[in-house]
């Protein structure tokens, strides 16, 4: 198998390439991982891989790209829960057909993902006239180096009578 689209500072996964098809599977994989100490990079739509601290070791890419659903969408509460691994671009094309759309400007929307977005805070060309992508997010799950998931907020929108 090609690993070079997990090229990150010119290293690719020593061992493997790991592709969740849950967040259940992702977190017994991150768990068994841990335990053996074994270096683990998430790869999303690859468009940030440069970003943070060069890497010392790298044995597994845990590619999100199957965990790209959209879970929910409420329109009156301008609302909606996706997963990770889904492109920004996907979202967009949803929320513009009902007449809506996140107010994010990312670069690469085609390939960028919303967990890497989130993970890199990557603000686009509009970035003074729209919101960091942190802005937007009222809850999300996490899964930890560990395996341990967590998870903060949640999707309710306070009104007016709220």
């Amino acid at each position: 198998m090609n690993h070079d689209r997990y090229d990150i500072d010119g290293l690719v996964p020593s061992i493997g390439v790991f592709e969740p098809v849950d967040v259940s599977d992702l977190q017994t994989f991150m768990s068994e991982r841990n335990m053996a100490g074994q270096a683990v990079s998430i790869v999303g739509g690859g468009t940030r891989l440069h970003f943070g601290n060069k890497l010392e070791s790298y044995d597994y890419a845990v590619d999100m790209s199957s965990i790209n659903k959209i879970v929910s969408h409420n329109e009156a509460d301008l609302t909606c829960r996706v997963q990770a691994g889904l492109r920004m671009k996907d979202l967009q094309d949803l929320l513009n057909s009902h007449g809506q759309f996140l107010a994010i400007d990312c670069p690469f929307p085609a390939k960028a993902t919303i967990g890497g977005t989130l993970a890199s805070n990557s603000p686009g060309f509009l970035r003074w006239q729209l919101a960091h992508m942190r802005d937007m997010v009222i809850g999300m799950q996490v899964v930890f180096a560990t395996g341990t998931k967590t998870k903060s907020g949640g999707q309710v929108v306070k009104n007016v009578s709220g």
